[in-house]
């Protein structure tokens, strides 16, 4: 017991320093040596932090291309292919009937949308909207904002989970019971697309009003609303799972925003002559403002969640890799199958009905185009460029997936992340995971 308190007072004694000799260690100058092991590894680990977020600068926007690219294809695939597939559908529907075997009645049932959300445009005033929300203060056009953000989501995720029900029970309907059922989920999606229409419309035309706006207080609000997502984003816990269903919601964001500044541009040019001083002094530069902050807001949310989440940028080499696989299949290379394409859309979050509704509206009420030879040439014209885009999309995708396989030390497991498709065993979304990040019991 003497030992042990001697050695505790050996501990404990301070050593004496005069103060002279602590004021020279405050200007000492340490001199760094390159054998110094401490400070090699202490460089190492500090500096590919920091190189680190510029690295993943570069495989995000890749990341945002690849994710745009097939939002694009998708978006395009339900305006030119879906009208095809309802006609060519009438005679096993017909079939069914008689036969009393299934119908496939997922075509018809989408096309029924179609036509209810463009009657309802047909009957939305986008002037007065827009002179209406012109006309209100400062802090209700903030609020506004902010709620058109909060229900576009949950509207997109209650939206789409109705849709999918109904596609699914159209494609295996059979008899009256399946086809009461079809009916029941058929009035239920339409009521919540078109509120999801509402939604996406108002945030558009709000956007518009931004942009227009002589003075920079109301742009100011849409551009500080965006770096408020940094805030909401970057202090939560996140795993890689979790993260790869943010980067899928960034993707439909991105994709979706980029549609409406689009249209937007267009509209303001028809509405000033096409006059290009306009466009090139005013419209111009408020509408790289507001896509740039976008993608600037984008890369500080993610290089520093994957910052606080000790989160490397390797992570999103295996998302790249995840939407290459997701999308694809093997059998297939230069085609995507309707079960993939619709697991892929719920990933994202994208439902493309409501744009589609939006970008119809637009366009009409912009270019007066009431005969119908004008609209079928413009399907051809998509039709064919359609075809050719997703041609290409497919040879890219499979040499990213060539690469990524060569590349990646360890293939992700698209079952970790809530992703995985019939062929591997388990069908989306049966995961650890969904697209929140939420756990599925």
């Amino acid at each position: 017991d003497d030992d042990d308190d001697d050695n505790a007072e050996e501990v404990i004694q301070f050593p004496q320093q005069s103060f002279f000799s602590t004021l020279w260690d405050h200007f000492a100058i340490v001199v760094g040596k390159k054998e110094d092991k401490e400070v090699n590894m202490e460089y190492d680990i500090i500096s590919s932090r920091f190189w680190s977020s510029f690295r993943l600068i570069g495989i995000f926007e890749r990341l945002m291309f690849f994710g745009t690219w097939m939002c694009w294809d998708l978006f395009v695939d339900v305006i030119c292919t879906l009208p095809i597939k309802a006609v060519l559908s009438v005679v096993p529907i017909i079939k069914g009937i008689l036969t009393n075997t299934v119908m496939p009645l997922q075509y018809v049932a989408q096309i029924v949308i179609i036509i209810a959300g463009i009657w309802f445009m047909e009957n939305v005033d986008i002037s007065y909207m827009y002179h209406n929300i012109r006309g209100q203060s400062t802090i209700k056009y903030y609020v506004l904002i902010n709620m058109c953000e909060v229900f576009d989501k949950l509207c997109s995720t209650f939206a789409q989970d109705v849709t999918d029900t109904l596609i699914l029970k159209a494609t295996q309907c059979r008899g009256l019971a399946d086809f009461t059922m079809v009916l029941v989920l058929l009035v239920v999606a339409i009521l919540a697309i078109l509120a999801h229409t509402i939604v996406v419309l108002l945030q558009m035309v709000a956007l518009n009003v931004a942009i227009n706006s002589k003075t920079s207080g109301i742009l100011t609000i849409i551009l500080s609303n965006q770096f408020l997502e940094v805030k909401s984003s970057v202090f939560k816990r996140l795993n890689k799972s979790s993260l790869y269903q943010l980067v899928c919601w960034d993707v439909r964001e991105r994709f979706q925003y980029f549609l409406m500044l689009a249209l937007i541009a267009i509209r303001n040019l028809s509405a000033y002559a096409w006059d290009i001083d306009y466009f090139v002094d005013f419209l111009l530069g408020n509408l790289a403002l507001a896509y740039g902050s976008e993608v600037v807001v984008d890369w500080f949310k993610h290089s520093f969640v994957t910052r606080f989440n000790g989160v490397t940028y390797d992570a999103y080499l295996e998302y790249e890799y995840l939407l290459c696989y997701n999308l694809l299949d093997v059998k297939k290379p230069l085609s995507f199958t309707e079960g993939r394409v619709r697991r892929v859309l719920r990933q994202f979050g994208f439902l493309p009905f409501p744009i589609m509704f939006i970008v119809y509206k637009f366009l009409s009420s912009t270019f007066k185009i009431n005969q119908i030879s004008v609209w079928v040439l413009i399907w051809c014209t998509l039709m064919t460029l359609k075809v050719l885009g997703r041609q290409t999309l497919c040879k890219l995708l499979h040499w990213r997936l060539k690469r990524l396989s060569k590349k990646l030390k360890k293939r992700p497991n698209p079952s970790d992340y809530g992703c995985a498709n019939v062929e591997d065993g388990v069908m989306f979304p049966l995961g650890p995971s969904d697209r929140f990040g939420h756990k599925i019991t």
